[in-house]
């Protein structure tokens, strides 16, 4: 509950700031500290291939939205 409770916190926070007119690349590097819980976040996705599974929720969603349109 701890972590869940943390995490949910920094998405917050994280959102506020973008909300505020932030870049992401801004606060990460306001943010993250070397060696510490961003950066090893920021490794982790790095590492992923995030890149294609943002796509594959994106292609998947139009075409739902398409098929929903032909029924």
């Amino acid at each position: 509950r701890v972590v869940a409770a943390l995490a949910l916190h920094g998405v917050g926070a994280l959102a506020a700031l973008l909300a505020e007119g932030h870049g992401f690349a801004e606060i990460v590097a306001q943010t993250a500290t070397p060696g510490g819980v961003t950066e090893a976040a920021l490794a982790s996705l790095r590492s992923c291939p995030f890149d294609e599974m943002v796509q594959a929720t994106v292609d998947r969603q139009r075409a739902l939205i398409a098929q929903a349109g032909r029924g």
